[in-house]
């Protein structure tokens, strides 16, 4: 059974996968991009995604790691969501969706959309329903029809890096707690 928890600051168990967004495929967080927390299907992170031209060793090294219990880092979306229709402008984490897709059936799985030159203050419900019901793929290739995602919310981790919450007494202001979208 899904979890509906985000690994926000914290590991997190989904379904039988731990997710830590500070282990193995970590990436950092620009303090001038907003960021998500989606539960999105590995297929459409493949889709959406520049495809993978062949798969490398560090596959079977992640479905390894994936079957002994190891922690990942959830994968990554970058989008420039400031167009009429969504464009992804990168992403992190192919090999570590196709290992999930593989042992989760395809069931979603928490993925962190980054909103290039966005604050997390500029999150809307408009904002989050449009790039639910579709975006172009990365270098614009194809438009994926949504939905993209189920459930979204604000990522409420640290703003320099990722997972890391910002240390105390650092001007750093966060979205307000219990923003969430369903």
């Amino acid at each position: 059974m899904a979890t509906t928890e985000y690994p926000h600051n914290l590991p997190v168990l989904w379904e039988d996968v731990m997710f830590d967004r500070t282990s193995v495929g970590s990436t950092t967080r620009s303090a001038g991009d907003a960021a998500l927390w989606v539960s999105m299907r590995p297929s459409v992170f493949l889709s959406i995604a520049t495809p993978l031209p062949r798969p490398r060793p560090s596959l079977d090294w992640l479905r390894d790691r994936i079957d002994a219990g190891g922690s990942i880092a959830p994968a990554e979306l970058v989008f420039d969501a400031g167009l009429r229709v969504p464009l992804a402008l990168s992403h992190e984490g192919r090999h570590r969706m196709t290992a999930l897709g593989e042992r989760l059936h395809d069931r979603p799985v928490p993925v962190r959309l980054r909103l290039r030159g966005m604050s997390d203050f500029d999150l809307d419900d408009r904002l989050v329903g449009r790039l639910r019901s579709g975006a172009r793929s990365q270098r614009g290739r194809s438009f994926v029809d949504g939905p993209l995602f189920e459930d979204a919310e604000v990522d409420l981790g640290g703003r320099p890096t990722s997972g890391v919450p910002p240390p105390a007494g650092m001007d750093c202001p966060m979205p307000p707690t219990g923003v969430k979208w369903m």
